[in-house]
């Protein structure tokens, strides 16, 4: 009698050990139910930058989706100019303004288990930039580079608010810093003219130089001034080797602009 109670506790533990494992067939683990292991965080940053905000979940088969909270409420965010990855377990934010101060994200993610997950929300805090720090580079040139000749280019900053710091009596550009250590450029060519937001650039390249960086020129923002990146852009540019009467069709000098 004792043994064929054994026999039945073992066969009956043994059904509850297959049930919880996914039955005796298959022997596949049960799909999960969304689970999120870290958290989208607060970001601050400075107006016209990029950030993003991630999670980290598991479970089966997930799928994101992002929201905002404007001040009535989170609704779905879709991909736009502003914003992309919407569906993805990052988001990001592009060109961000004061007028996104404030503003609250959260992911709500759904699997193949219910129920979904909503992850907390995380506060982007955006302030007016006081300084847009420009940085200009070669691009297209040969490999080489060339070994001695005239590069010139002129390009525009926003029509409001923006103005290049450290102009002299000859609007000559005090504040234009060389990167470029294999760069030797006369100054004095670099000028801004005020009616047009353009500033021009006309340098001598003395030992050659192959797509580096040229100059950083820093511009001051005056406030509750929306500027975004798109702003600047370049409007002319030569490059011109002397040695061999060369000119390099460089169609535009990259810009690489960031608010500080």
């Amino acid at each position: 009698m004792l043994k064929k109670l054994h026999t039945v506790l073992f066969y009956i533990s043994l059904a509850l050990l297959l049930s919880a494992c996914g039955g005796g067939g298959g022997g596949g683990q049960t799909n999960q139910p969304p689970s999120i292991s870290t958290q989208p965080v607060n970001v601050s940053m400075i107006a016209g930058n990029n950030t993003t905000l991630s999670v980290i979940a598991s479970g089966t088969s997930l799928s994101y989706q992002w929201q905002i909270d404007s001040g009535s409420g989170f609704t779905n965010i879709s991909d736009s100019g502003v914003y992309s990855g919407s569906t993805s377990a990052t988001l990001i934010i592009a060109n961000t303004t004061t007028s996104m101060n404030g503003y609250k994200y959260r992911v709500v993610i759904n699997g193949t288990t219910a129920p979904p997950a909503t992850s907390d929300s995380a506060t982007l805090t955006v302030v007016q930039p006081t300084k847009a720090v420009i940085t200009v580079s070669i691009a297209g040139l040969p490999e080489i580079g060339i070994q001695a000749g005239v590069i010139s280019f002129a390009f525009k900053v926003p029509d409001t608010g923006v103005t290049p710091s450290g102009l002299v009596a000859n609007n000559a550009m005090a504040a234009v810093t060389l990167l470029s250590p294999t760069i030797t450029a006369d100054l004095s060519g670099a000028t801004y003219d005020a009616p047009t937001h353009t500033i021009n650039f006309g340098g001598f390249n003395g030992t050659g130089t192959t797509n580096g960086v040229l100059l950083k020129i820093t511009c001051d923002i005056a406030a509750n001034t929306i500027v975004s990146k798109a702003d600047f852009s370049v409007t002319s540019s030569t490059v011109e080797e002397i040695s061999s009467y060369i000119s390099y069709p460089a169609a535009s000098f990259p810009l690489a602009v960031n608010f500080e």
